[in-house]
């Protein structure tokens, strides 16, 4: 969809709306997934003709084309930071916006008709994915908050069926979206075989069991592969590289170039990354867990596999470049549906409907 038809759109309901959004982070300071798609729906919206204000802590992104509120939520490190984003976002008056817009930590703001909160994701799956017990409680009391949330007056949105399994009155189910031309397709992939991984090795990500079948199946028959492994702890081997951190720019470049992206999550609320692997024109295999993304079709746009099989899938696939073909091709078809001005929209007809008390 042109960027002209997204602005022609706003005309048939009347003039742009004022929109508070409230996120703790923006992708400048703490590029995760959340960050990334308050940044980019901020910037669609805008794109779209209205007015939005972002309450957020850390600082502007470049190209911010919203208004940033800077907030201050002291050290990462201590506890009662996990705790300050609410009591802040609480004290901040919104009299003067049409909506307002929760991205997170909003169990102690009063509840309105103009209130929409997304939960991106909930900390109940987070809680059952945990393997200590501390985090099982820390998870624990924040889904008692999101539950407190989901309470409130006012509209709750999800970014898929599995959150509104877990989650009350979430009455809007509106998905993640990225910019795709941020991915270009490239169809020159790197001479040898090459494997992506993202996040944390144990706990929720579970990228050592990429690791291991990268190790144990998948280098014995192709010895020159390689295994990219983007995370907080490092994996020491002759064929795997490791990055802590990639900028966005560096992230949609390493999907460019390699041949296949490998999910090994016990849990995802929506799973961003394998839509952006798709747009890259990346395999993407993903280990089937109880809730696997919901926009995943086993040897259509992917290869669902257990984790026990992990290995004998990636090496199923570069032995046959006409399944690549097939589930690159349709992952293209998959990508498209997912672009943010889409999602844009969605949120636009929505705030439109609260705005008119349709709704």
């Amino acid at each position: 969809m042109h960027r002209g038809s997204i602005k022609r759109s706003l005309s048939i309901e009347g003039i742009p709306i004022r929109i508070a959004f409230f996120s703790k982070q923006l992708p400048l300071d703490s590029p995760n997934g959340v960050s990334w798609q308050v940044h980019r729906l901020a910037n669609a919206l805008v794109r779209l003709g209205h007015e939005v204000t972002c309450f957020a802590g850390g600082g502007t992104p470049p190209d911010a084309l919203y208004r940033h509120e800077k907030l201050e939520f002291g050290s990462r490190k201590s506890i009662i930071s996990k705790f300050l984003p609410a009591f802040i976002f609480s004290r901040i008056p919104t009299n003067s916006f049409d909506i307002v817009h929760y991205h997170g930590d909003d169990y102690l703001s009063k509840g309105s008709h103009t209130r929409v909160r997304t939960f991106y994701g909930s900390a109940f799956f987070e809680a059952c994915s945990a393997t200590k017990l501390s985090r099982v409680a820390y998870q624990s009391l924040f889904y008692f908050f999101e539950l407190i949330s989901a309470f409130k007056k006012g509209h709750c949105v999800g970014i898929s069926r599995i959150t509104a399994r877990v989650l009350p009155r979430i009455s809007t189910i509106i998905d993640c979206g990225i910019d795709s031309a941020e991915y270009a397709r490239n169809p020159i992939k790197t001479t040898e075989p090459s494997i992506v991984a993202l996040g944390e090795l144990y706990g929720r990500k579970r990228t050592i069991d990429v690791i291991h079948a990268f190790l144990t199946r998948v280098l014995p028959l192709f010895p020159t592969a390689r295994l990219t492994v983007v995370g907080p702890l490092r994996y020491d081997h002759p064929s795997v590289d490791w990055f802590p951190f990639l900028s966005q720019a560096e992230m949609a470049a390493l999907f460019s170039r390699s041949w296949l992206y490998c999910c090994a999550s016990t849990y995802e609320g929506f799973g961003v990354p394998l839509i952006e692997a798709m747009a890259a024109g990346t395999i993407v295999v993903c280990i089937a867990t109880k809730m696997p993304a919901e926009f995943l079709e086993h040897e259509k746009n992917a290869l669902i596999c257990s984790r026990k099989s992990l290995g004998a899938c990636i090496t199923r696939v570069f032995r046959d470049p006409a399944l690549m073909h097939t589930i690159r091709e349709n992952g293209a078809k998959t990508e498209v549906h997912y672009s943010i001005d889409a999602k844009a929209l969605k949120y636009q007809e929505l705030y439109q409907q609260i705005h008119a008390g349709r709704i």
